[in-house]
């Protein structure tokens, strides 16, 4: 009578699975993709001609590690009204760094998270401005940047955009609530403080006044795209912060991972 060893046939058939997967993968050529940003300080941003940041330096790694032969050199800063279409309606393209929202879920496809952040409605101090909910801020200036999640979030609390301060850069925001044009914005409050202070304005001067949900911040791919390529690029973030790496980019920027 033949013994056989159910158990490691089992494993051997589960080895040869992976290996057909990792070989499939290969085989697949990684494609050259549009690959698309916009200023946020720390995380990416622009030093004597050169981008920079956590996000920049993580993405870069992970494109290194997955065998593609892209680099930051291929990143592109545009307007973020403008690379939000792109990444939804042309094949190939990856934008970060985008705030994966239950409104946003299907548009993409996502490898993250980053980091996770929570968005809140920030005025002056000496406004002494209070609200109990989001709906109480409809009687308030708001400035909010085209298409950004903090536009969607206000939509989904019942919002008008004709009741929105919108503009092109979130900086244009910051410079309306420092001269009282507008009396809110909505941000987190780590990239307010970064943008106010690149401003030269006093961040001691402005506080969160009421806090909306977390979220998380993720790499956002045009949703065509394979799911064997997603998988190795999310497998790729994962073994990047199981050595310490991601933090390690934090540090470098003087912030703590999130």
């Amino acid at each position: 009578m033949i013994n056989i060893n159910y158990s490691f046939y089992s494993k051997l058939v589960i080895i040869i699975i992976w290996l057909l997967m990792v070989t499939s993968l290969s085989a697949q050529e990684i494609p050259k993709f549009r690959i698309m940003t916009e200023p946020w300080m720390r995380y990416q941003f622009e030093k004597n001609g050169k981008l920079q940041g956590i996000s920049v330096d993580l993405l870069e790694l992970m494109l290194e590690r997955i065998g593609s032969k892209q680099n930051r050199d291929d990143f592109e800063i545009i307007p973020w009204a403008r690379a939000y279409y792109y990444a939804q309606n042309y094949k190939n393209t990856i934008l970060f760094s985008t705030t994966r929202t239950p409104e946003r879920e299907k548009m993409f496809k996502w490898v993250g998270p980053i980091f996770t952040n929570a968005m809140c409605f920030i005025a002056k101090k000496d406004r002494h401005i209070r609200i109990g909910s989001p709906k109480e801020a409809k009687k308030f200036k708001i400035g909010t940047v085209i298409d950004d999640v903090s536009e969607q979030m206000l939509v989904n609390e019942g919002f008008s955009l004709d009741e929105l301060q919108r503009n092109t850069k979130g900086e244009y925001n910051l410079k309306k609530l420092h001269f009282d044009r507008i009396d809110l914005v909505i941000q987190t409050l780590p990239g307010f403080i970064e943008g106010i202070t690149s401003l030269g304005y006093a961040s001691n001067d402005y506080e969160c006044i009421f806090t909306l949900n977390s979220y998380d911040i993720c790499f956002s791919f045009h949703k065509s795209t394979s799911d064997a390529i997603i998988g190795k690029f999310q497998e790729t973030l994962n073994q990047i912060k199981s050595e310490g790496k991601l933090r390690e980019f934090f540090k470098t920027y003087g912030f703590e991972q999130p």
